[in-house]
């Protein structure tokens, strides 16, 4: 017997104070005879809590099969060693523990005595470590230290990297993972982990394995030996971490080096680099092209060679840039050549392994400087932008208040601005449509830079609802706005116009199904999208079966090349469709012949979408082809040897084809005649009666005509022709026309000696005729323009004798009155100028005249005169120009006051000032609706008016410019026009400098 089996009392004493939890219960029912305090502290119930009570009344079995199958190991009789189970504590928290149970007979009872080792926290540490290891990006794996390198362990993760689930690797052992490493890196592998496993050092390798889909993925394979606390080897264990990114980056990198030194060498801006003590280490040829230094030079030099300034400051500075790592501003350079210039500099320390490198990059800000006067004096001109802008600008406080609101919502909507101020939204939008503007507010109120574009509804002053899309733009920590801007622009138009496109493509939808001729859209690949009924008629398919097909497949083998080069070309953008005739295949091995006419269409961005084809069957006109060219042939015989000329003539009056007796007629060769017109070689006396005649024919009034008219010679003289014109109508409409040209010279030079006499005597009858109207006009003319004011003054002065005008409405009225008189006045000065002009009584007194001056009361009037444009003068040269100041400043007045009257309010008028060496061009220039080429000799004449003025009856007397005219051409210069339709008119002159 041993001490400890002599010794219950030790025993006794053992079992108490282990820290193992023992139970000792009955064999038979399990009840609790005994417990330790391990045991109390593993569960959580105190001793009389546990005492004579079983396991199961406890519920201290987290999974009641754990119980079953220990009661059925027991009954066959062996203890139980180390079983896996959980218990529940009182709390309700389970505990993972090691069991052990073995039978014994205390006191005549058969027990159990029952161990129980927690290992909770050792499942938790082993769980996490797992959890840890299956989480990290990299493959973890164990194998053993014999020669095979078997794995016996690889982490889930292989999958995730390479495709391979870890039943894969393992069940290949040894040669799975071996096997799939590149050929190239396979051999210095085997030797590196052959030396390895030789001396047991760490191992470290980088190659590529091809994955499950046959990429192949760079690893770096990084293991070493596993050893027991004594230092025995176990085993190797290692990770395997995918570096595909990183190879691919360092590829990059490589190429990126040589772009750098390109972008180095090529960048417009100038670079330099110095290391810490300024020395210049490098620099581009920009730097020495800024700075007039070679390369060499430069790198001969410190920092404190070429800046400009106090050596204290630039020390000071440079010490700064260090211990910041960057420097930005502006400062001046010391060129080769001694001067110096100004450049922006952003400077910034670039950390290498061989140490700091301070890197500059200089940009001449030469032009800059000068640019920043100009900046300052467009503020003003950026200020009247934004408060003539056609946008309506509103700017709301954080609580939705509108503090600002531009002029232009008077325009659009008929609100004086200052009558929305201090309101808040609900007054003016939609109702449905506040909750996404107050939405948009809050956003920039809560940190948001800009709100998404909007469409909203905006009440018009006579009630109707305007569309409008807006946009804002947080400024609210922005002192000098402190608010959310919001632009609105009126789509009205626009949304009418989509309601417009919507119907437009129903009706494209239903002009498709329903066209007669065979439609089809298709991608761009040439595959059918859509196809329409007459398509399916044509090439007996039904719709079903075009759609799973191609156009390729539809098309004549001999054919399918003949528009491949067409399609590319339209796909590209170089023509905008084309058409071809080609041979297609019916469904019934049926070949037709067809006329393909494709466009694309392209998205918003110009993306090609789709194609649009139209398929017409021509089989039936190919028959008739050959005897249409039979025909031609017989046409084009009679008409090259025809003895009169003959031509053939588009509608635009271009000849198309003439023969040889009219390159005789007119000693034009074929080519030359080709490239002109009817028009070119007609005299211009008589373009005009055949223009006439041509027009009726071409809109097909007449079929025919004839007329004498005279054709200019390539030599010069004149040769008088009859000209019989037909038109050659296809369908309804004139194609072309031939004319048949006889010459009637001779004839006419008889005929010509007797008109002569009736000639004068018609002239003369015509020049009586035009005097009497003009007079009749002049008249008429100055009665109409003198009885509007006349009447306003009437009107006034009635008004005013009433008795029933406010003291601020007679100030307004006297204004008006004012204004009128100097109308009248500048009518009655107008015409008694025209007067003595024409009567040779016309003088100009030419005096030395500032030019500052004279255009100053240009600026003066046209603060009343053009109040509602956007009127400007460029930089005035500081001379004095030879003028009678008040005659030129009438010019002015009229060219300014012209202006006004004829282009719309709101547009640009200018006057700019150019100096050409003893001379100054001005130029008085708007961007009104511009004149044609026919109007500017009228407008010049005396009573001349363009049609657009004459149209909308534009106030004056058609005075103006023909004044202008005499009192430019009086200093000895030429008033002239620049302008086209539709972009406006230029009108200058020129006066000679003070010398």
């Amino acid at each position: 017997m041993s001490l400890l089996e002599a010794n219950d009392a030790v025993l006794a004493k053992l079992g108490w104070d282990s820290p193992i939890a023992i139970v000792v219960s009955t064999r038979v029912d399990g009840r609790m005879l005994d417990v330790n305090d391990s045991f109390l502290r593993l569960i959580g119930y105190t001793r009389d809590e546990v005492i004579g009570r079983t396991s199961a009344e406890l519920r201290l079995w987290a999974d009641p099969s754990q119980r079953a199958d220990m009661t059925a190991a027991l009954a066959e009789g062996a203890p139980l060693r180390d079983f896996d189970a959980s218990v529940r504590t009182k709390t309700g928290a389970e505990r993972q523990v090691l069991a052990s149970v073995s039978e014994a007979d205390i006191d005549g009872t058969a027990c159990l005595l029952t161990q129980m080792f927690d290992v909770t926290p050792y499942r938790q540490v082993e769980t996490q470590f797992q959890a840890l290891v299956e989480q990290l990006p990299v493959i973890t794996y164990v194998h053993g230290l014999d020669e095979q390198r078997a794995l016996t362990y690889i982490s889930p993760q292989v999958e995730t990297i390479a495709g391979y689930s870890p039943d894969e690797i393992l069940s290949g052992q040894p040669k799975s993972l071996i096997g799939r490493v590149h050929p190239e890196d396979r051999e210095h592998l085997l030797d590196a982990a052959e030396q390895t496993l030789r001396t047991l050092s760490p191992y470290r390798a980088e190659y590529r394995v091809q994955a499950s889909d046959g990429r192949w993925i760079w690893l770096q394979d990084q293991a070493s030996v596993v050893r027991d606390a004594r230092g025995h080897p176990l085993l190797w264990q290692g990770v395997l971490i995918d570096i595909t990114a990183r190879k691919t980056a360092e590829e990059a990198l490589r190429e990126a080096e040589v772009r750098y030194r390109g972008l180095f060498e090529g960048v417009a801006d100038a670079i330099l680099i110095a290391d810490a003590d300024g020395c210049y280490l490098d620099a581009n040829p920009a730097a020495t092209a800024l700075l007039g230094y070679e390369r060499e030079e430069l790198l001969q030099m410190r920092v404190a060679d070429l800046v400009a300034g106090e050596p204290e400051w630039i020390a000071t500075e440079y010490a700064r840039y260090q211990e910041e790592g960057s420097w930005r501003g502006e400062l001046e350079l010391r060129r080769k050549d001694g001067s110096t210039v100004p450049v922006e500099l952003g400077a910034t320390v670039v950390a290498l392994p061989t140490g700091s490198t301070y890197l500059a990059v200089l940009r001449d800000c030469t032009e800059r400087k000068q640019a920043a006067a100009m900046l300052q004096a467009s503020e003003k001109r950026f200020r009247a932008l934004v408060q003539n802008s056609s946008d309506i600008i509103v700017v709301f406080d954080a609580d939705g208040i509108r503090r600002y609101v531009s002029p232009s919502v008077e325009h659009l909507l008929g609100y004086p601005p200052a009558d929305l101020l201090g309101q808040g939204l609900e007054e003016l939008i939609h109702p449905d449509d506040a909750p996404r503007l107050q939405e948009a507010i809050q956003s920039c109120v809560g940190g948001a830079n800009q709100t998404p574009l909007v469409e909203l509804r905006i009440r018009h002053c006579d009630g109707s609802w305007r569309d409008f899309e807006a946009i804002g733009t947080n400024l609210l920590e922005e002192p000098g706005v402190a608010g959310i801007v919001f632009n609105s622009r009126d789509i009205t138009d626009r949304k009418a116009a989509e309601v417009a496109l919507q119907k437009s493509e129903e009706r494209f939808r239903s002009a498709f199904d329903n066209a007669p001729t065979g439609m089809a859209l298709l991608t761009t690949d040439g595959h059918f999208l859509q196809v329409n009924h007459s398509l399916c008629c044509v090439l007996a398919y039904s719709e079903s079966e075009l759609l799973g097909k191609s156009f390729a497949e539809i098309t004549l083998a001999e054919d399918r090349n003949v528009d491949s080069d067409l399609v590319q070309h339209l796909l590209r953008g170089g023509i905008a469709s084309y058409q071809i005739e080609k041979r297609l295949v019916r469904k019934a091995d049926e070949v037709i012949w067809a006329r393909l006419t494709v466009s694309l269409v392209r998205g918003s961005t110009s993306e090609p979408l789709y194609l649009v084809a139209q398929i017409q069957d021509i089989t039936p006109f190919k028959a008739a082809g050959a005897a249409l060219r039979e025909s031609e042939e017989r046409f084009r015989s009679a008409f090259s040897h025809a003895p009169i000329g003959m031509a053939l003539v588009t509608p635009d009056d271009r000849f198309m084809q003439v023969n040889r007796a009219l390159c005789e007629l007119v000693g034009y060769t074929e080519e030359e005649l080709l490239s002109k017109t009817f028009q070119a070689i007609t005299h211009p006396d008589d373009l005009a009666d055949e223009q006439e005649l041509a027009a009726r024919m071409w809109a097909g009034e007449i079929d025919t005509y004839q007329l004498e008219k005279r054709y200019i010679h390539k030599d010069g003289h004149i040769v008088w022709v009859l000209v019989t014109v037909s038109a050659i109508v296809n369908g309804s409409v004139p194609n072309y026309a031939i004319a048949q040209i006889l010459d009637i010279t001779g004839r006419r030079h008889v005929e010509m000696e007797r008109a002569v006499m009736l000639a004068s005597e018609r002239e003369y009858s015509k020049q009586l005729r035009a005097m009497t109207e003009m007079r009749a006009d002049l008249t008429a003319m100055i009665a109409h323009e003198l009885r509007a004011p006349v009447s306003a003054l009437r009107m006034m002065a009635f008004l005013w004798s009433s008795g029933e005008l406010a003291p601020e409405d007679g100030a307004e009225m006297l204004a008006a009155a004012k204004r009128e008189i100097d109308q009248l006045d500048r009518l009655i000065n107008d015409i008694a100028t025209v007067t003595d002009a024409e009567r040779e009584d016309l003088s100009v007194q030419l005096h030395p005249v500032p030019l500052t001056m004279l255009l100053e009361t240009a600026m003066t009037f046209s603060e009343t005169s053009l109040r509602e444009h956007h009127f400007s003068i460029s930089d005035i040269p500081d001379v004095r120009v030879w003028c009678d100041p008040e005659r030129m400043s009438q010019v002015l007045r009229n060219l300014l006051d012209n202006a006004a009257k004829h282009t719309p309010p709101g547009t640009y008028v200018e006057i700019n000032v150019h100096r050409k060496g003893q001379r100054v061009r001005l130029e008085v220039a708007d961007r009104g609706p511009g004149l044609s080429e026919e109007e500017v000799p009228l407008i010049f004449e005396k009573f001349g008016r363009g049609r657009q003025a004459a149209a909308r009856q534009t106030p004056g007397a058609g005075l103006g410019l023909y004044l202008s005219r005499l009192l430019v051409e009086a200093h000895g210069s030429e008033l002239t026009v620049e302008t086209a339709p539709g972009s406006g008119a230029r009108f200058a002159f020129e006066l000679g400098i003070v010398a």
